[in-house]
């Protein structure tokens, strides 16, 4: 969550993003990130994703909350 907070930090301070509520912007971060992909290969229903399939996860993930919460 350090590093969560870090990267709020740094995406505010360069007026890429707007929030009233930090800790709800870190959940649903987190929540973008692990998304379908990190509960398939959780539960075992697809294989161990590799480096570049992750990469990509988390592009979107971000993508979409700078989005969401967009200055």
């Amino acid at each position: 969550m350090e590093r969560v907070r870090a990267i709020v930090a740094r995406l505010v301070k360069q007026g890429l993003i707007e929030i009233d509520d930090r800790a709800e912007f870190r959940h649903s971060f987190i929540g973008l990130l692990q998304g379908e992909l990190f509960t398939r290969a959780l539960l075992g229903t697809i294989p161990e994703p590799g480096r570049e399939e992750i990469d990509r996860h988390a592009r979107r993930a971000v993508t979409r909350l700078l989005r969401a919460y967009a200055a």
